[in-house]
C-alpha cells in the first residue's frame, strides 16, 4: 500500500511540475498561469525543447513530492493532521522556490509576488509550530527575531525603491534569505549560503573557460542569477538532509 501511496504522490507532484514550467514562463509576463497551455506557432525544434523542459519539471515535481513525504515519514499507515499540515506547507515552500529559481535563471529577477507568497507560507508555518510546541517561549523569541530580520529587509527595500524608483536585486536576495531563515533555521541557511557560493564559483569558472574558447563578451556580475543558486542550493540541502537522515534511520 505504501508503494501505491508514493506513486500517487509522484504523479501529483509531476502534475504540479507541469504547472511550475508554465508559471516560470507566464508570471514575469503577467499572464494567467491557469489558462490552458498551447505551444502556438513554435517551430518543431522549439516544441521539442518545451516538451523536454516540461518533462524535466514534471520529474522534479514528482521527486520533490516523494522526498518530502520521506522527510515527515509520511505513509498510508501513519497519516495524521500534523504530518499532513507540515507536508503541505513544505511542498508549497519548495514549489515557490522552484518557480523563483526558474524565473531568476531566465530573467535575473527575483519575483516579488512569489516572495510575498513564501512569507505567507512561512508565517503560517511558524504559527503552527508555536501552536504544536504548546507556546514554547524560546521558539517564540526565535521566530520574532527571524520576523524582525525580514521586516528590516522589507523596510530597507521600500526606502531604496522610493529613492531610486527601481527594484533592488540585492535586497530581493536578502529578503529571500530571510524567508529561508523563517521557514527553516540558521543551520540550514548557513549551509545554503555556502552551497550557493560554491555553485556560483563553479559556474563562473565554467563560464570563464567557455569565454576563452569562444571569445564571448566579458562576464558581468549583475548577469549572474544569484537567486537561482540560492533556491536550488536550499532545495538540494533539504533533499540531502532528508536522504542522510533516512539512510541513518
Amino acid at each position: 500500500m505504501n508503494i501505491l501511496f508514493y506513486i500517487i504522490l509522484f504523479f501529483l507532484g509531476a502534475f504540479c511540475g507541469n504547472f511550475y514550467k508554465l508559471a516560470i514562463y507566464r508570471i514575469p509576463r503577467d499572464m494567467d498561469v491557469f489558462k490552458k497551455h498551447y505551444f502556438g506557432d513554435m517551430n518543431e525544434k522549439n516544441k521539442k525543447t518545451q516538451i523536454i523542459s516540461t518533462i524535466l519539471y514534471s520529474l522534479l515535481g514528482g521527486i520533490s513530492f516523494v522526498i518530502i513525504a520521506f522527510t515527515f515519514k509520511l505513509n498510508i499507515y501513519s497519516l495524521n493532521l500534523n504530518s499532513i499540515m507540515l507536508y503541505i506547507l513544505t511542498i508549497m515552500y519548495i514549489s515557490a522556490l522552484i518557480i523563483i529559481a526558474g524565473i531568476d535563471k531566465s530573467n535575473i529577477k527575483i519575483e516579488k509576488k512569489l516572495l510575498e507568497f513564501e512569507v505567507i507560507v512561512s508565517m503560517i508555518y511558524m504559527i503552527y509550530m508555536i501552536y504544536m510546541c504548546s507556546i514554547n517561549t524560546n521558539l517564540i523569541y526565535k521566530y520574532l527575531i527571524y520576523v524582525a530580520i525580514y521586516f528590516l529587509a522589507i523596510v530597507t527595500d521600500t526606502i531604496l525603491l522610493r529613492k531610486f524608483a527601481k527594484d533592488s536585486y540585492t535586497m530581493d536576495m536578502l529578503i529571500l534569505l530571510s524567508i529561508i531563515l523563517m521557514f527553516l533555521d540558521v543551520r540550514i541557511l548557513f549551509y545554503t549560503i555556502w552551497a550557493s557560493i560554491l555553485a556560483i564559483v563553479i559556474d563562473l569558472i565554467i563560464l570563464k573557460m567557455r569565454q576563452k574558447k569562444t571569445g564571448n563578451k566579458k562576464i558581468k556580475l549583475n548577469e549572474i542569477p544569484i537567486g537561482f543558486f540560492i533556491c536550488t542550493s536550499n532545495i538540494a540541502i533539504i533533499y540531502a538532509t532528508t536522504i542522510i537522515t533516512t539512510l541513518q534511520a
